[in-house]
Formats: structure tokens, C-alpha cells, sequence
């Protein structure tokens, strides 16, 4: 089932992929963090299930969130998860309907509050994955490439550095 994002998110969306499209035919993820204020740390978290997770600061003076990525997973991994917490940042932004879930499950620590910590079947990571998805792999350049058959799924995997796997469920979701 493909989780179906809110006007406000899906106008976002469309802003933020031509704004931060890289040359390399990818969307500069690093560059679209600092766009919302987030730093990002690549860490080894204790549990090896846990790829990344997002805290929106509460009382930092140069950062709205902090993102921190697992340094123990692949690269095309590293782009999804990261591209996922983007999606969490992006919907508290626009207080999207599952924005709403980041208050109900937050956990309060100190001076921040933790936005994601693991769970794969949530609206709220739903969201987050559709998000991701839509960053990494927009429809209009997969429409491109496979209308015309320039490349192979594996071909386009590698161009928009995500895994093949990943690929075939958004060209799925696509009806491509």
C-alpha cells in the first residue's frame, strides 16, 4: 500500500527537488539538511537495527535538529536514512496529519525531543519512507528514464545512488 502524502508535502516536495538537484543527477541531501537547519553526525549506535534517528533541538543556538546516521551502513542505506529523517523534519515543519504522532510518541530527554527511534510500520514512518522516496527517486525522473528505456533498473539504482530494491518498490508505487 503506498502511503499518500498531504498538499502541503507534496508542494514542499516539488520546491525542494529542482532547488537542491545535483549535477551528479541526485539531490544533495547534505546541502537540503542544512536548508532545514539539521546537523547530521554519523555515529555507531549499540543497536545495530537502528540506521538513524532525528531530534529536533530545543535549546540549541545553531541547530533546529540533529540527525544522527549509522556509520555502519551501506552507502545507497546512508541516502535512504537519511533522506527519511529529512522526511521527519520535513513533516514537523508543515505540521503534516503524522506530525501530530511525533508529540503522541516523543520521548523527552533533557533539552530535546526525540522524533524517531525505530518501528518500521507507523504512519509516521510511512510518511517519512514516501518522503524519502519522492526526495531520492522523483517521479518525474523515473518517468524519464523508463518511458524512454535509457537505463535499467539497475542502471538508474546506481545513477540515483538507491538500492535496487528501493527502486523497484517506487517504480511499483508508480505503476511503471
Amino acid at each position: 500500500m503506498v502511503y499518500s502524502l498531504n498538499t502541503a508535502v507534496r508542494d514542499e516536495i516539488s520546491l525542494i527537488v529542482p532547488r537542491f538537484w545535483g549535477n551528479d543527477a541526485r539531490i544533495d541531501l547534505e546541502l537540503l539538511a542544512n536548508h532545514y537547519n539539521a546537523e547530521i553526525l554519523y555515529v555507531k549506535f549499540k543497536d545495530p537495527e537502528l540506521h538513524g534517528a532525528v531530534q529536533k533541538l530545543k535549546d540549541s543556538m545553531e541547530y533546529d535538529y540533529r540527525i544522527a546516521i549509522s556509520q555502519d551502513i551501506s552507502a545507497n542505506r546512508i541516502r535512504f536514512t537519511l533522506a527519511h529523517e529529512i522526511g521527519h523534519i520535513i513533516s514537523d515543519k508543515l505540521h503534516s496529519k503524522s506530525s501530530e504522532s511525533f508529540k503522541e510518541q516523543a520521548l523527552i530527554k533533557d533539552t530535546t525531543q526525540v522524533l524517531f527511534r525505530g518501528g518500521e510500520s507507523s504512519p509516521v514512518e510511512q510518511e517519512a519512507n514516501e518522503i524519502a522516496a519522492n526526495l531520492l527517486m522523483p517521479a518525474f525522473i523515473i518517468s524519464q528514464y523508463k518511458v524512454k528505456g535509457q537505463l535499467t533498473n539497475e542502471e538508474l539504482s546506481a545513477v540515483l545512488g538507491v538500492s535496487n530494491q528501493a527502486l523497484n518498490i517506487r517504480c511499483n508505487n508508480l505503476g511503471l
